[in-house]
This record gives C-alpha cells, sequence and structure tokens, in this order.
C-alpha cells in the first residue's frame, strides 16, 4: 500500500539544521552528545560553507516562495559558537527564518545583546529540564543560578511569547514535578 504523505511531499526541503559547529557545555543524560564527541570528529564549519548552504536554501525559498526555516546545532549549544549573530544576520539577510535551541547557559547578556539587533526574531527553545538545582546540576552536568540569570535576561529583553522552557524527566527528585 502507498503512503499518501508520500504524494504531498514537496521536491524541496522547508526547514534546515546546521551544524556550525560540533561542541556543547552540558552533560545530559538523556543525550547522545557525549557519546558521539568520542567518536565524532570535533570542529567548526567553515564560513564558506555556511554562507553557500544559506545561500542555496535561500534560493529554493524565492524559486517554490515560502520561507525558509533554519535552526543551529543539533545536539550542540550554538551559543558556543562566538558570533551566532554573525551566523543569524546573514540568515535573515537572505529571507530566511531563524530558531534557537539553547540549554541558556551559555546564552550571556552579551550573547543577546549582539543577537537581537540581526532582525533575528525567532523562538528561543531552551531546554532546562527542572527547576531544582540540585537535579540540574545532576542532569545537565551546569550551574543553575548561571542558566537562570541568562534566562531571566532574555525575557526582560525579548518577546516572552517566544521563549519557550522545555524538559524531560530524567529521574527527578521527588516533588520536582508537582512545583
Amino acid at each position: 500500500m502507498l503512503d499518501l504523505y508520500l504524494f504531498k511531499m514537496k521536491p524541496y526541503f522547508l526547514r534546515m539544521l546546521v551544524d556550525i559547529h560540533a561542541f556543547s557545555n552540558a552533560r545530559c543524560g538523556m543525550c547522545p552528545y557525549p557519546k558521539y564527541a568520542k567518536t565524532q570528529s570535533q570542529g567548526h564549519m567553515p564560513w564558506n560553507a555556511y554562507t553557500k548552504i544559506i545561500d542555496e536554501f535561500s534560493q529554493l525559498g524565492n524559486q517554490y516562495d515560502f520561507t525558509p526555516l533554519l535552526s543551529y546545532c543539533y545536539i550542540g549549544e550554538v551559543f558556543l559558537e562566538n558570533h551566532v549573530d554573525k551566523y543569524v544576520q546573514y540568515a535573515t539577510d537572505q529571507n530566511i527564518d531563524v530558531y534557537l535551541n539553547t540549554n541558556a547557559h551559555v546564552m550571556t547578556p552579551e550573547n543577546v545583546d549582539a543577537l537581537l539587533p540581526t532582525g533575528f526574531n525567532g523562538d528561543f527553545y531552551i531546554s532546562s529540564h527542572t527547576h531544582n538545582p540540585k537535579t540540574y546540576k545532576r542532569i545537565m552536568g551546569l550551574e543553575y543560578q548561571q542558566t537562570l540569570d541568562n534566562i531571566f535576561y532574555l525575557i526582560d529583553h525579548y518577546d516572552l511569547g517566544k521563549v519557550l522552557i522545555r524538559g524531560v524527566d530524567d529521574r527527578w527528585e521527588p516533588g520536582d514535578e508537582e512545583s
């Protein structure tokens, strides 16, 4: 039996995820990064490769009359790139919508302040798997207060409706779910 979905597929993709680097600062138990980091080469994407990808994606949007959607770093932390704003600026200048996935630990006020003038107006998806500092440290291997401070800075300077917090129950402490 043929899947009717196949007949509705477009001859191009609408969304893309680009790994501009291969690094993460967290060690989440549910994430494959710690395992893959030991077996896959680590590094940064050359700028000319990035711009070629973005240019071609933009051309698809123009050719097929849609707005492409882009994000970065499949299992990495986007803000470990020193100039995320440069990447976002290039994509938005090519009429590509961008959203960001982050654990917010290195999403410093300086990074936010550099990003916002680029025209970025996409969603922030923040992985923060608990509000309990002890559980957060165990799950992510990061300091809770630094992340929380960065999130508060973001919501003070950006549209709260575009800041989404995500979490996975990874052996939460008793009471974490209720509060």
